[in-house]
């Protein structure tokens, strides 16, 4: 594909559109963007109190009941060089007992946010079932069956989203569980029961 950029350009290209596209992310998915911040400033504060705390890890139930976590330690790198079958150079990365900061604060969000995508689709998968749809096919968020079970697919995908979230409040479950991360943002206007009547919600 033709990008209008030779290969050495792509980097700062793509650091060219990133300081211009962060912001508008911003502008038009509001809340999304003030829980990413907000899962990033928690999971760096807690990480920071890892050593009082002694719980190198930050852990969450989804509301599948399914539980998830992440846990980074910084790394050491040791270079070797070797002179068998010629010469070699190795690189051996080793965990340290130090928190990473900033991994934990960069992980959080998409951590987060994949771990609700996969309750939804463990919830889905088990009403699917339930109705009698034993084929599926998925990947990562992605769903599919039989053309003669598609339409019930796409009904009983809406139905378990609204359920999860009418039910459970991720957010706020996490806060209660590390009070030191703060109030989550406040909930927008949206009305979770227009999943129901969305063509477009998941095609």
């Amino acid at each position: 594909t033709d990008t209008g950029f030779d290969r050495p350009e792509w980097r700062e290209a793509a650091k060219y559109l990133m300081v211009h596209l962060w912001p508008a992310i911003g502008d038009v998915v509001v809340k999304g963007r003030q829980i990413m911040d907000w899962l990033k400033r928690g999971s760096r504060k807690l990480a920071k109190t890892f050593p009082a705390n002694d719980e190198p890890i930050i852990w969450w139930v989804t509301p599948s009941g399914f539980p998830a976590s992440q846990c980074y330690f910084k790394q050491e790198v040791h270079r070797i060089r070797t002179h068998l079958h010629g010469e070699e150079k190795i690189r051996l990365y080793t965990e340290t007992d130090e928190p990473d900061v900033n991994h934990h604060a960069t992980g959080m969000a998409p951590n987060f946010v994949h771990s609700m995508d996969a309750s939804h689709l463990h919830l889905t998968a088990a009403a699917a079932a339930a109705e009698g749809i034993e084929s599926l096919a998925m990947i990562h968020d992605d769903y599919g069956t039989h053309a003669a079970n598609a339409s019930k697919l796409y009904r009983i995908i809406r139905e378990q989203f609204v359920a999860m979230y009418s039910n459970h409040d991720p957010l706020r479950a996490l806060q209660s569980k590390y009070p030191a991360i703060g109030k989550p943002p406040d909930r927008g206007s949206l009305d979770i029961n227009e999943v129901l009547r969305s063509q477009f919600f998941f095609s």
